[in-house]
Order: structure tokens, then C-alpha cells, then sequence
């Protein structure tokens, strides 16, 4: 009886409350990737290798949701003077409409001078920014970007996986100052991580949930009395 309505409770307790991944090819690192510096144009393209700001896109999941962690893989360029690195914003922005980034939304964090100095020029690594409390709309497109401080320079690159078809990368964009590109042809390197309500079953109300957990905890209170009285 009492392994019946542990499981009724554990049960409920998933259909209330999840934790998922929105967004995950940190598997898929080609070792290569973009300069997070603005973009310095020469002619009608942009110097090798500065290319900022860079975004990637990602869907909600398919109920409102709250991200709780955000982990980006970056390097530094090992073709310049890493000895000053300058920092690099992280946000949140809106969709345009038609796959590249539209509207601010709000910052998330900051990639300090200190973490990247602390990176090896070339060789990749993971800048975790946890502790979040992102609030997301269901099965909605947005986009992540990294921009440099102000006008310094920042010498660190946002890696990228070539041909990945990772997790949660099918039908998403990257964008540079050169353009905005399908995943297809070579997404950054991130993870999302979410905390969610999934929506019930078809023909089973919201409330079910909640009812299925205080019944098993009125049954078991129930049972636990019982046992006393003998």
C-alpha cells in the first residue's frame, strides 16, 4: 500500500514541477570559432576573425519555463595579445519574426576580464553562468548574444561545431556580423537548462495533478493512523 502511494505522490510531483534541457551541443566542439569583437569592416566585408556581436538562437519549451543555467564554450584568439582581454556581455533577446535577433530582452550576465584571462589562447572551455532565473514564453524563439564592453576589445571567441546536429539545434540560426546562418552550417556552443511546467495530458485538467498528490497524502496520513490505533 505504501509503495502505491509513493508512487501516486512521485508521480504528481513530476507532472507538476520538471527540469529539462532547452539547448545542448556542448558535445560538438570542432576547436574553432568566431571573435566576439565588433565587427570592423573593410571594404564590404569584415576583417578575418572579427566578427561580433555573435548570437545563437534557441526554443522555449513547449510551457512556460524558467532557465536556471546557461553554460557557453569560448577561447581566447591566439593570434592576439592576450595580456588584456577586456569582457563581454551576455542577453537574452527577442526573435524578429523572421530567424535573426530582434528586440533586447535583458541581460543575463558577464564574461569578466578575469575568466577570460584565466582561458588558454586556442583551447576551449566552459564559462558556466548558473543561478538563474530567466523567465521564457512556451515554444518561443530566441537568441543569446555576446557583445563586447563598449568599445574594448575583447579577445575572446565563442566556439562553434560545424555540421552539428546536436540536441535542440534542429531549426535554429547563428548570426555574426558577416550574416545569419542555419545551425546546419555550424552553430556556438552552448547549453540551456530550464525548470518547467508541462502542460496536462489532452482531457485531463491542470488541477488533476495537484488532487492525485493530496490524495496520496491524505491516504497515507490515513494508513499512519490506523496503524497507531492498534
Amino acid at each position: 500500500m505504501k509503495k502505491l502511494l509513493f508512487a501516486l505522490l512521485i508521480s504528481g510531483c513530476l507532472a507538476l514541477c520538471s527540469a529539462g534541457t532547452v539547448y545542448d551541443n556542448l558535445a560538438y566542439d570542432s576547436g574553432t570559432g568566431d571573435w566576439v569583437q565588433n565587427c570592423v569592416v573593410t571594404g564590404t566585408t569584415c576583417v578575418t576573425g572579427t566578427w561580433g556581436p555573435l548570437y545563437n538562437s534557441f526554443t522555449s519549451s513547449p510551457a512556460a519555463s524558467t532557465v536556471s543555467d546557461l553554460v557557453l564554450t569560448l577561447s581566447l584568439n591566439p593570434n592576439t595579445d592576450t595580456t588584456t582581454t577586456g569582457s563581454a556581455t551576455v542577453d537574452l533577446f527577442a526573435d524578429s519574426g523572421s530567424n535573426t535577433p530582434g528586440a533586447f530582452i535583458q541581460n543575463i550576465g558577464t564574461v569578466t576580464d578575469a575568466q577570460l584571462q584565466a582561458l588558454y589562447p586556442g583551447i576551449p572551455a566552459q564559462i558556466d553562468l548558473s543561478g538563474l532565473s530567466l523567465a521564457l514564453g512556451a515554444s518561443t524563439q530566441y537568441w543569446i548574444g555576446l557583445t563586447q564592453v563598449g568599445t574594448s576589445e575583447t579577445d575572446a571567441i565563442w566556439e562553434w561545431a560545424n555540421n552539428d546536429n546536436g540536441i535542440g539545434t534542429q531549426n535554429e540560426y547563428f548570426s555574426n556580423g558577416t550574416g545569419t546562418f542555419p545551425s546546419s552550417a555550424g552553430p556556438y556552443i552552448m547549453k540551456l537548462s530550464d525548470d518547467y511546467t508541462p502542460p496536462p495530458p489532452p482531457g485531463v485538467p491542470e488541477p488533476a495533478a495537484g488532487l492525485l498528490v493530496g490524495g496520496a497524502l491524505l491516504a497515507l496520513g490515513l494508513g499512519r493512523r490506523r496503524k497507531t490505533a492498534k
